[in-house]
This record gives C-alpha cells, sequence and structure tokens, in this order.
C-alpha cells in the first residue's frame, strides 16, 4: 500500500522544516532508516530518515519548500504499484501537497569549460562537484533555497566557503553569468509543487550575506526564539538576583589547570562556572527543577544548557550529568557541541533535556546583564566579564578582579530565599574553586 511520506518532527519545539536537499531519487529503493532528504528545523539541519520500505516513487515537494510537520513531502510505494489515487488526494490537502510532473527531467547541458568573471569574483566551476568524500554536497541553506528558486544544479558548482561549502555569492555568480539557463537544469514545469515559499523572497542563512537596506525573511530558528522568547517573558514570573564574585582564585585555579595541559585541552572560564553551577545545583535542587502544570520536576542530575551564538540566533546544546563529570570532560564536551552547534549539525539529544541553562557575555565586555528563562526550566544564570576594580580589604583599597552574575529566577517554584541560597553557595564555590576537584 502506498505510504505518504510527511514531514516529520525532528525538534521538540519545530512546526515546519525546510528540505534542502532530497537524499534520494525517484524511483531508487529505501529501506527503513535509510536517510532520504536533509532538512533544515528550527535548530539544525537533519537527515530525515524514512519509516517505511519501498521504491521512492514521487516527490511532493521541491527542494528549498518550507513545509509544516506532518505535510506530505514523498510517496513510497512498490514498484509496479498505482499511486494515481493517493497523487490526486494530494492535490487537495493544501498548498504544501502538489504531486510533480511525470515528464522526464529535464535535460542538463554540457557546462562551458571556462566562465568570466563578475565583479572581480571568480565564477564558480560548474565542472567540478563540490562534494566531500561520502557524496555530501557541503551547501548553506540560503544557497540551496537560491540554487532551487533559479533551478540552479548545485553538484555542478565549486564552493568557495570553507571545505568547499557553496554560498550564496557561488550560486549568484552563476546567476550573473547567465549561466543558469543553458548550463543548468532549468526551473521545474508548471505542473511542479509549487514550494510554500515566496520564490522571490531571499532566505536567511546567516546574517553577514545581508546587506543594509536589505530584508532579512525570519528563519526558522528565529520564528523559534520569537515565539519562545515572547511566551517565557511574560508568561513566567521572572525576578533577578545578582552578586558580584571575586575571580582571583579562579583565575589562578584555573591558570595553574592549563599549565598540566595541553593546548587543545585548555579550561576555559565557562567550564569553571558550568562545574561549579553543577555542585551549587545539587546543594538547591529546587534550582535544578522544570515547572509543569499538575507539579514541580526536581531532577537528580544537572544537565546544563550553554548558550552559543549563531549568526541568525541562539542554540543551547546540553552537557549532561555535569554534577559527576570532572572539569576536563566537561571542556571537551562543551567545545565538542559548541563546534557542532556551530554547524547546525546537533542532535535533538544534544539540544534537549535541559535543566538549567547559563548565557555568558563576558567575552562581549558585558558587565551585567539579565537573561529570560526557557521554560520549562526554572532559571538562567547570565554571566558577566570578569573586571578590575578597586576593592577594600584590611581597610586599605586594593586592586581586585570581580565578576556579577545574574540568576532569572521563575517565581512559582523558586521563592526569593532559595535563589540566594544558591547564589551564596555558587560564590563560595567560585571563591574556592580547588574544592571542585574533589
Amino acid at each position: 500500500m502506498a505510504y505518504v511520506l510527511t514531514m516529520l518532527r525532528l525538534s521538540d519545539t519545530m512546526t515546519e522544516g525546510v528540505l534542502l536537499k532530497w537524499k534520494k531519487k525517484e524511483g531508487d529503493r529505501v529501506e527503513v532508516g535509510d536517510v532520504i532528504a536533509e532538512v533544515e528545523t528550527d535548530k539544525a539541519v537533519m537527515d530525515l530518515e524514512s519509516p517505511e520500505a519501498g521504491v521512492l516513487r514521487r516527490y511532493v515537494i521541491l527542494e528549498g519548500a518550507t513545509v509544516p510537520v506532518g505535510a506530505p513531502i514523498a510517496i513510497i510505494a512498490e514498484a509496479d504499484e498505482k499511486i494515481d489515487e493517493v497523487l490526486a488526494s494530494l492535490k487537495g490537502s493544501g498548498d504544501a501537497a502538489r504531486p510533480v510532473s511525470t515528464k522526464p527531467p529535464p535535460k542538463v547541458v554540457k557546462a562551458p569549460e571556462a566562465l568570466p568573471k563578475a565583479g572581480g569574483t571568480a565564477i564558480p566551476s560548474l565542472s567540478e562537484p563540490a562534494e566531500t568524500g561520502d557524496g555530501r554536497i557541503k551547501v548553506s541553506p540560503l544557497a540551496a533555497r537560491l540554487a532551487a528558486e533559479h533551478g540552479v544544479k548545485l553538484d555542478r558548482i565549486k564552493g568557495s566557503g570553507p571545505g568547499g561549502r557553496v554560498v550564496k555569492k557561488d550560486v549568484e555568480a552563476v546567476l550573473a553569468a547567465g549561466a543558469s539557463s543553458d548550463a543548468v537544469t532549468p526551473p521545474a514545469p508548471a505542473e511542479l509543487p509549487v514550494a510554500p515559499y515566496s520564490q522571490k523572497s531571499k532566505l536567511l542563512d546567516s546574517g553577514d550575506e545581508f546587506l543594509p537596506g536589505e530584508t532579512m525573511p525570519h528563519s526558522q530558528m528565529r520564528k523559534t526564539i520569537a515565539r519562545r522568547m515572547t511566551q517565557s517573558k511574560p508568561g513566567v514570573p521572572h525576578y533577578y538576583l545578582t552578586i558580584a564574585v571575586d575571580m582571583e582564585n579562579a583565575i589562578d585555579f584555573r591558570s595553574q589547570l592549563n599549565k598540566a595541559l595541553p593546548e587543545s585541552d585548555r579550561i576555559s572560564m565557562t567550564d569553571v562556572i558550568v562545574k561549579a553551577s553543577a555542585r551549587a545545583l545539587t546543594q538547591n535542587p529546587r534550582v535544578n527543577s522544570s515547572w509543569t502544570d499538575g507539579a514541580t520536576v526536581l531532577h537528580p542530575a544537572a544537565h546544563i544548557g550553554l548558550a552559543v551564538a549563531l549568526p541568525d540566533g541562539i542554540l543551547t546544546p546540553v552537557i549532561r550529568d555535569c554534577e559527576r563529570r570532572g572539569l576536563l570532560d566537561i571542556s571537551r564536551e562543551r567545545r565538542l557541541l559548541t563546534q557542532r552547534a556551530r554547524e547546525r549539525k546537533l542532535a535533538p539529544e544534544q539540544f534537549t533535556g535541559g535543566t538549567f541553562s547559563i548565557s555568558n557575555l563576558g567575552m562581549y565586555d558585558i558587565a551585567h546583564f539579565t537573561a529570560i528563562i526557557a521554560e520549562p526550566e526554572t532559571a538562567i544564570l547570565a554571566v558577566g566579564m570578569i573586571r578590575d576594580i578597586a576593592v577594600v580589604r584590611n581597610g586599605q583599597v586594593v586592586p581586585g578582579k570581580r565578576m556579577d552574575i545574574t540568576m532569572s529566577c521563575d517565581h512559582r517554584v523558586i521563592d526569593g530565599a532559595v535563589g540566594a541560597a544558591f547564589m551564596r553557595d555558587l560564590k563560595g564555590i567560585l571563591e574556592n574553586p580547588a574544592t571542585l576537584t574533589l
């Protein structure tokens, strides 16, 4: 029986996804678990695996289309199975599902061997595929969508981005050279599905690909951030606790540790703060909690999310079980997750299930700020820069180093005294960091 493959929910907050690339061709045999497409969600670019075995008989949407979760994207059936009725039923299921053409694919004209330059920028080669060793084409989401809009074959473009990644300017250079109409596959015929997004709009990949005066459409990530923060700020009764921490011992502690470690394993101050927070959460379990309509969940482990800034928003990869892991282990995990977050390659289990979050803007010279709680967590810690200030010690004014930390608390769970006790304990740990090695 024919199976209508729909857009799957690939993250807990995903409401729609962008189908960046089909990984199987029409007519290919697919098995359960085969990667059938590459999808951009609100948090990552992820593989969509087939839940059914059969033959990929028909695409229902084009590459580059944005479709809601649950919308049809392809039909899987046996090779000789009739699917006309299924296709007919999809015609009436909305804009997200329209049958594709049964015409044979248009002929691809051989690309010229050398292309002219446009605006001083080398035109990407149309004869060298931008594939990695495993056959994957490195391409930014924006470049993928732009190519889909104009029918440009990505496997004919040599990318100029890191590692040969095809970026927006590569596709634009091909279009400027007039190569799209005679060197690549032309746009889909009229009966091909119409992607449910504006064909004329630019789509967001990274902020630096847009210029002042241009309009940046909302990406999936930006939509999610807007929705969740708008829900949290007025929906959660926030209050804030700030405390100044003497960081001189923490600086010395970190310096001593790093002298014994290779450069690739150097501990950051963020690692120290994560471990210290985990210790303080263990001492104050009410802060390591989630609010639900029926009860407050006190978590047995400290799964700490770290806010990572991306060109188009923020991701919060989660370091699990921080209360029982060593500093070096936390540091290695933090580097791995941060890199994967920047590549938009986090797996769902790497950015979900956090019980407490930390946002550190100290590297931007921010001395003090407040952060918005990410529900259902009940607290988030905002970390400022370490400042050189004058302090009074033994009746004398001397140089000192201080760092302001501010916790946003959900008053439905964390009363003032509970939050204050956590901050007092966290300050004590950071000012005596040698205890973190015990």
